[in-house]
């Protein structure tokens, strides 16, 4: 299991990041000093970023993730908690169509939806990070005040809160009912807004040729490359003509993607989580963009 984040305490105090089964301690994470990263006045921030072996646990557990700022007083908080159900050999594994539950599962919160889509819960950091990215997509696909965009995979309505001041309309697309939830509250001062949930297979609930942008950040990461083309392709599908569209993911080729790739094959392929993170090519999402352009050109809408 990977386990990311970051976590600060007052200067002076040791921290401590612990996972723990029951009141065992699994494994103590390394952390990385962030000097200049946002802290709160005084205090010290660092990161964690591991992967946790989990051959050794039950296939039914309890994880926490304790920080714990030793010092003086001891103090200590918890993270995170997650139910840890392994399969065993011969088990069924969740089938694609339940694919939106996973994402429900850790979107019963507001908080807990923020942290999945962001990694934080802290409103400056996440209107921070929603604001850069709606500046990337914006640049990179020359969104007009004309424009229907539509966001595919949209959270928690991260990006979309700054994407629908500049455009006529903005569509939130979804497979998880709970994130789609939190985004209706988070963009409830929109007029322009709407939002569509997602069947987990294609973009059914958007018209053909009805959007100008098309755009999906921090999804493909998640889909196995089948799917990864389905979207693209029923992308083209709702595009106008001269419509953009605009992806993203890990590049496989790039020292990080390289690093959370080789992680991942040391995880215990029975717990491997249905959301674990995946790296593409250049060459892979060129070669599908190439194929969806052949694909409208015949007119095949399959």
């Amino acid at each position: 299991m990977d386990v990311r984040g970051w976590v600060s305490a007052p200067e002076g105090r040791r921290l401590a990041v612990d996972v723990l089964v029951g009141k065992t301690r699994l494994q103590r994470l390394p952390l990385t000093l962030s000097p200049g990263a946002p802290a709160p006045p005084g205090h010290a921030r660092a990161s964690f970023d591991a992967v946790v072996p989990l051959d050794r646990l039950p296939f039914r557990a309890w994880l926490r993730v304790v920080a714990s700022a030793e010092g003086g007083e001891t103090a200590s908080r918890v993270l995170g908690i997650t139910q840890l159900v392994r399969a065993r050999p011969g088990d069924k594994l969740p089938p694609r169509a339940a694919y939106g539950a996973v994402w429900d599962a850790v979107a019963t919160t507001l908080s807990d939806a923020k942290f999945s889509v962001a990694g934080t819960t802290d409103p400056s950091a996440l209107l921070e990070s929603g604001r850069s990215t709606a500046d990337d997509v914006a640049r990179e696909t020359g969104i007009q005040p004309t424009d229907t965009v539509l966001e595919i995979g949209c959270g928690v309505g991260r990006v979309g809160a700054s994407l629908a001041t500049s455009c006529a309309r903005w569509i939130g697309a979804d497979v998880s009912g709970e994130m789609l939830r939190h985004a209706r509250g988070a963009l409830a001062g929109h007029a322009n807004v709407s939002l569509v949930h997602l069947n987990g297979v294609d973009l059914a609930g958007v018209d053909d040729g009805s959007v100008d942008v098309a755009y999906c950040i921090g999804v493909f990461m998640h889909l196995d490359e089948w799917e990864r083309y389905r979207y693209l392709a029923e992308a083209f599908r709702v595009l106008r003509p001269g419509g953009r569209v605009y992806v993203d993911n890990i590049n496989l080729l790039s020292p990080e993607g390289w690093r959370i790739f080789t992680q991942t094959t040391r995880m215990d392929p029975l717990a491997r989580p249905v959301n674990v993170s995946k790296t593409s090519t250049p060459e892979e999402l060129s070669w599908f963009t190439t194929g969806c352009q052949g694909l409208r050109r015949d007119g095949d809408r399959t």
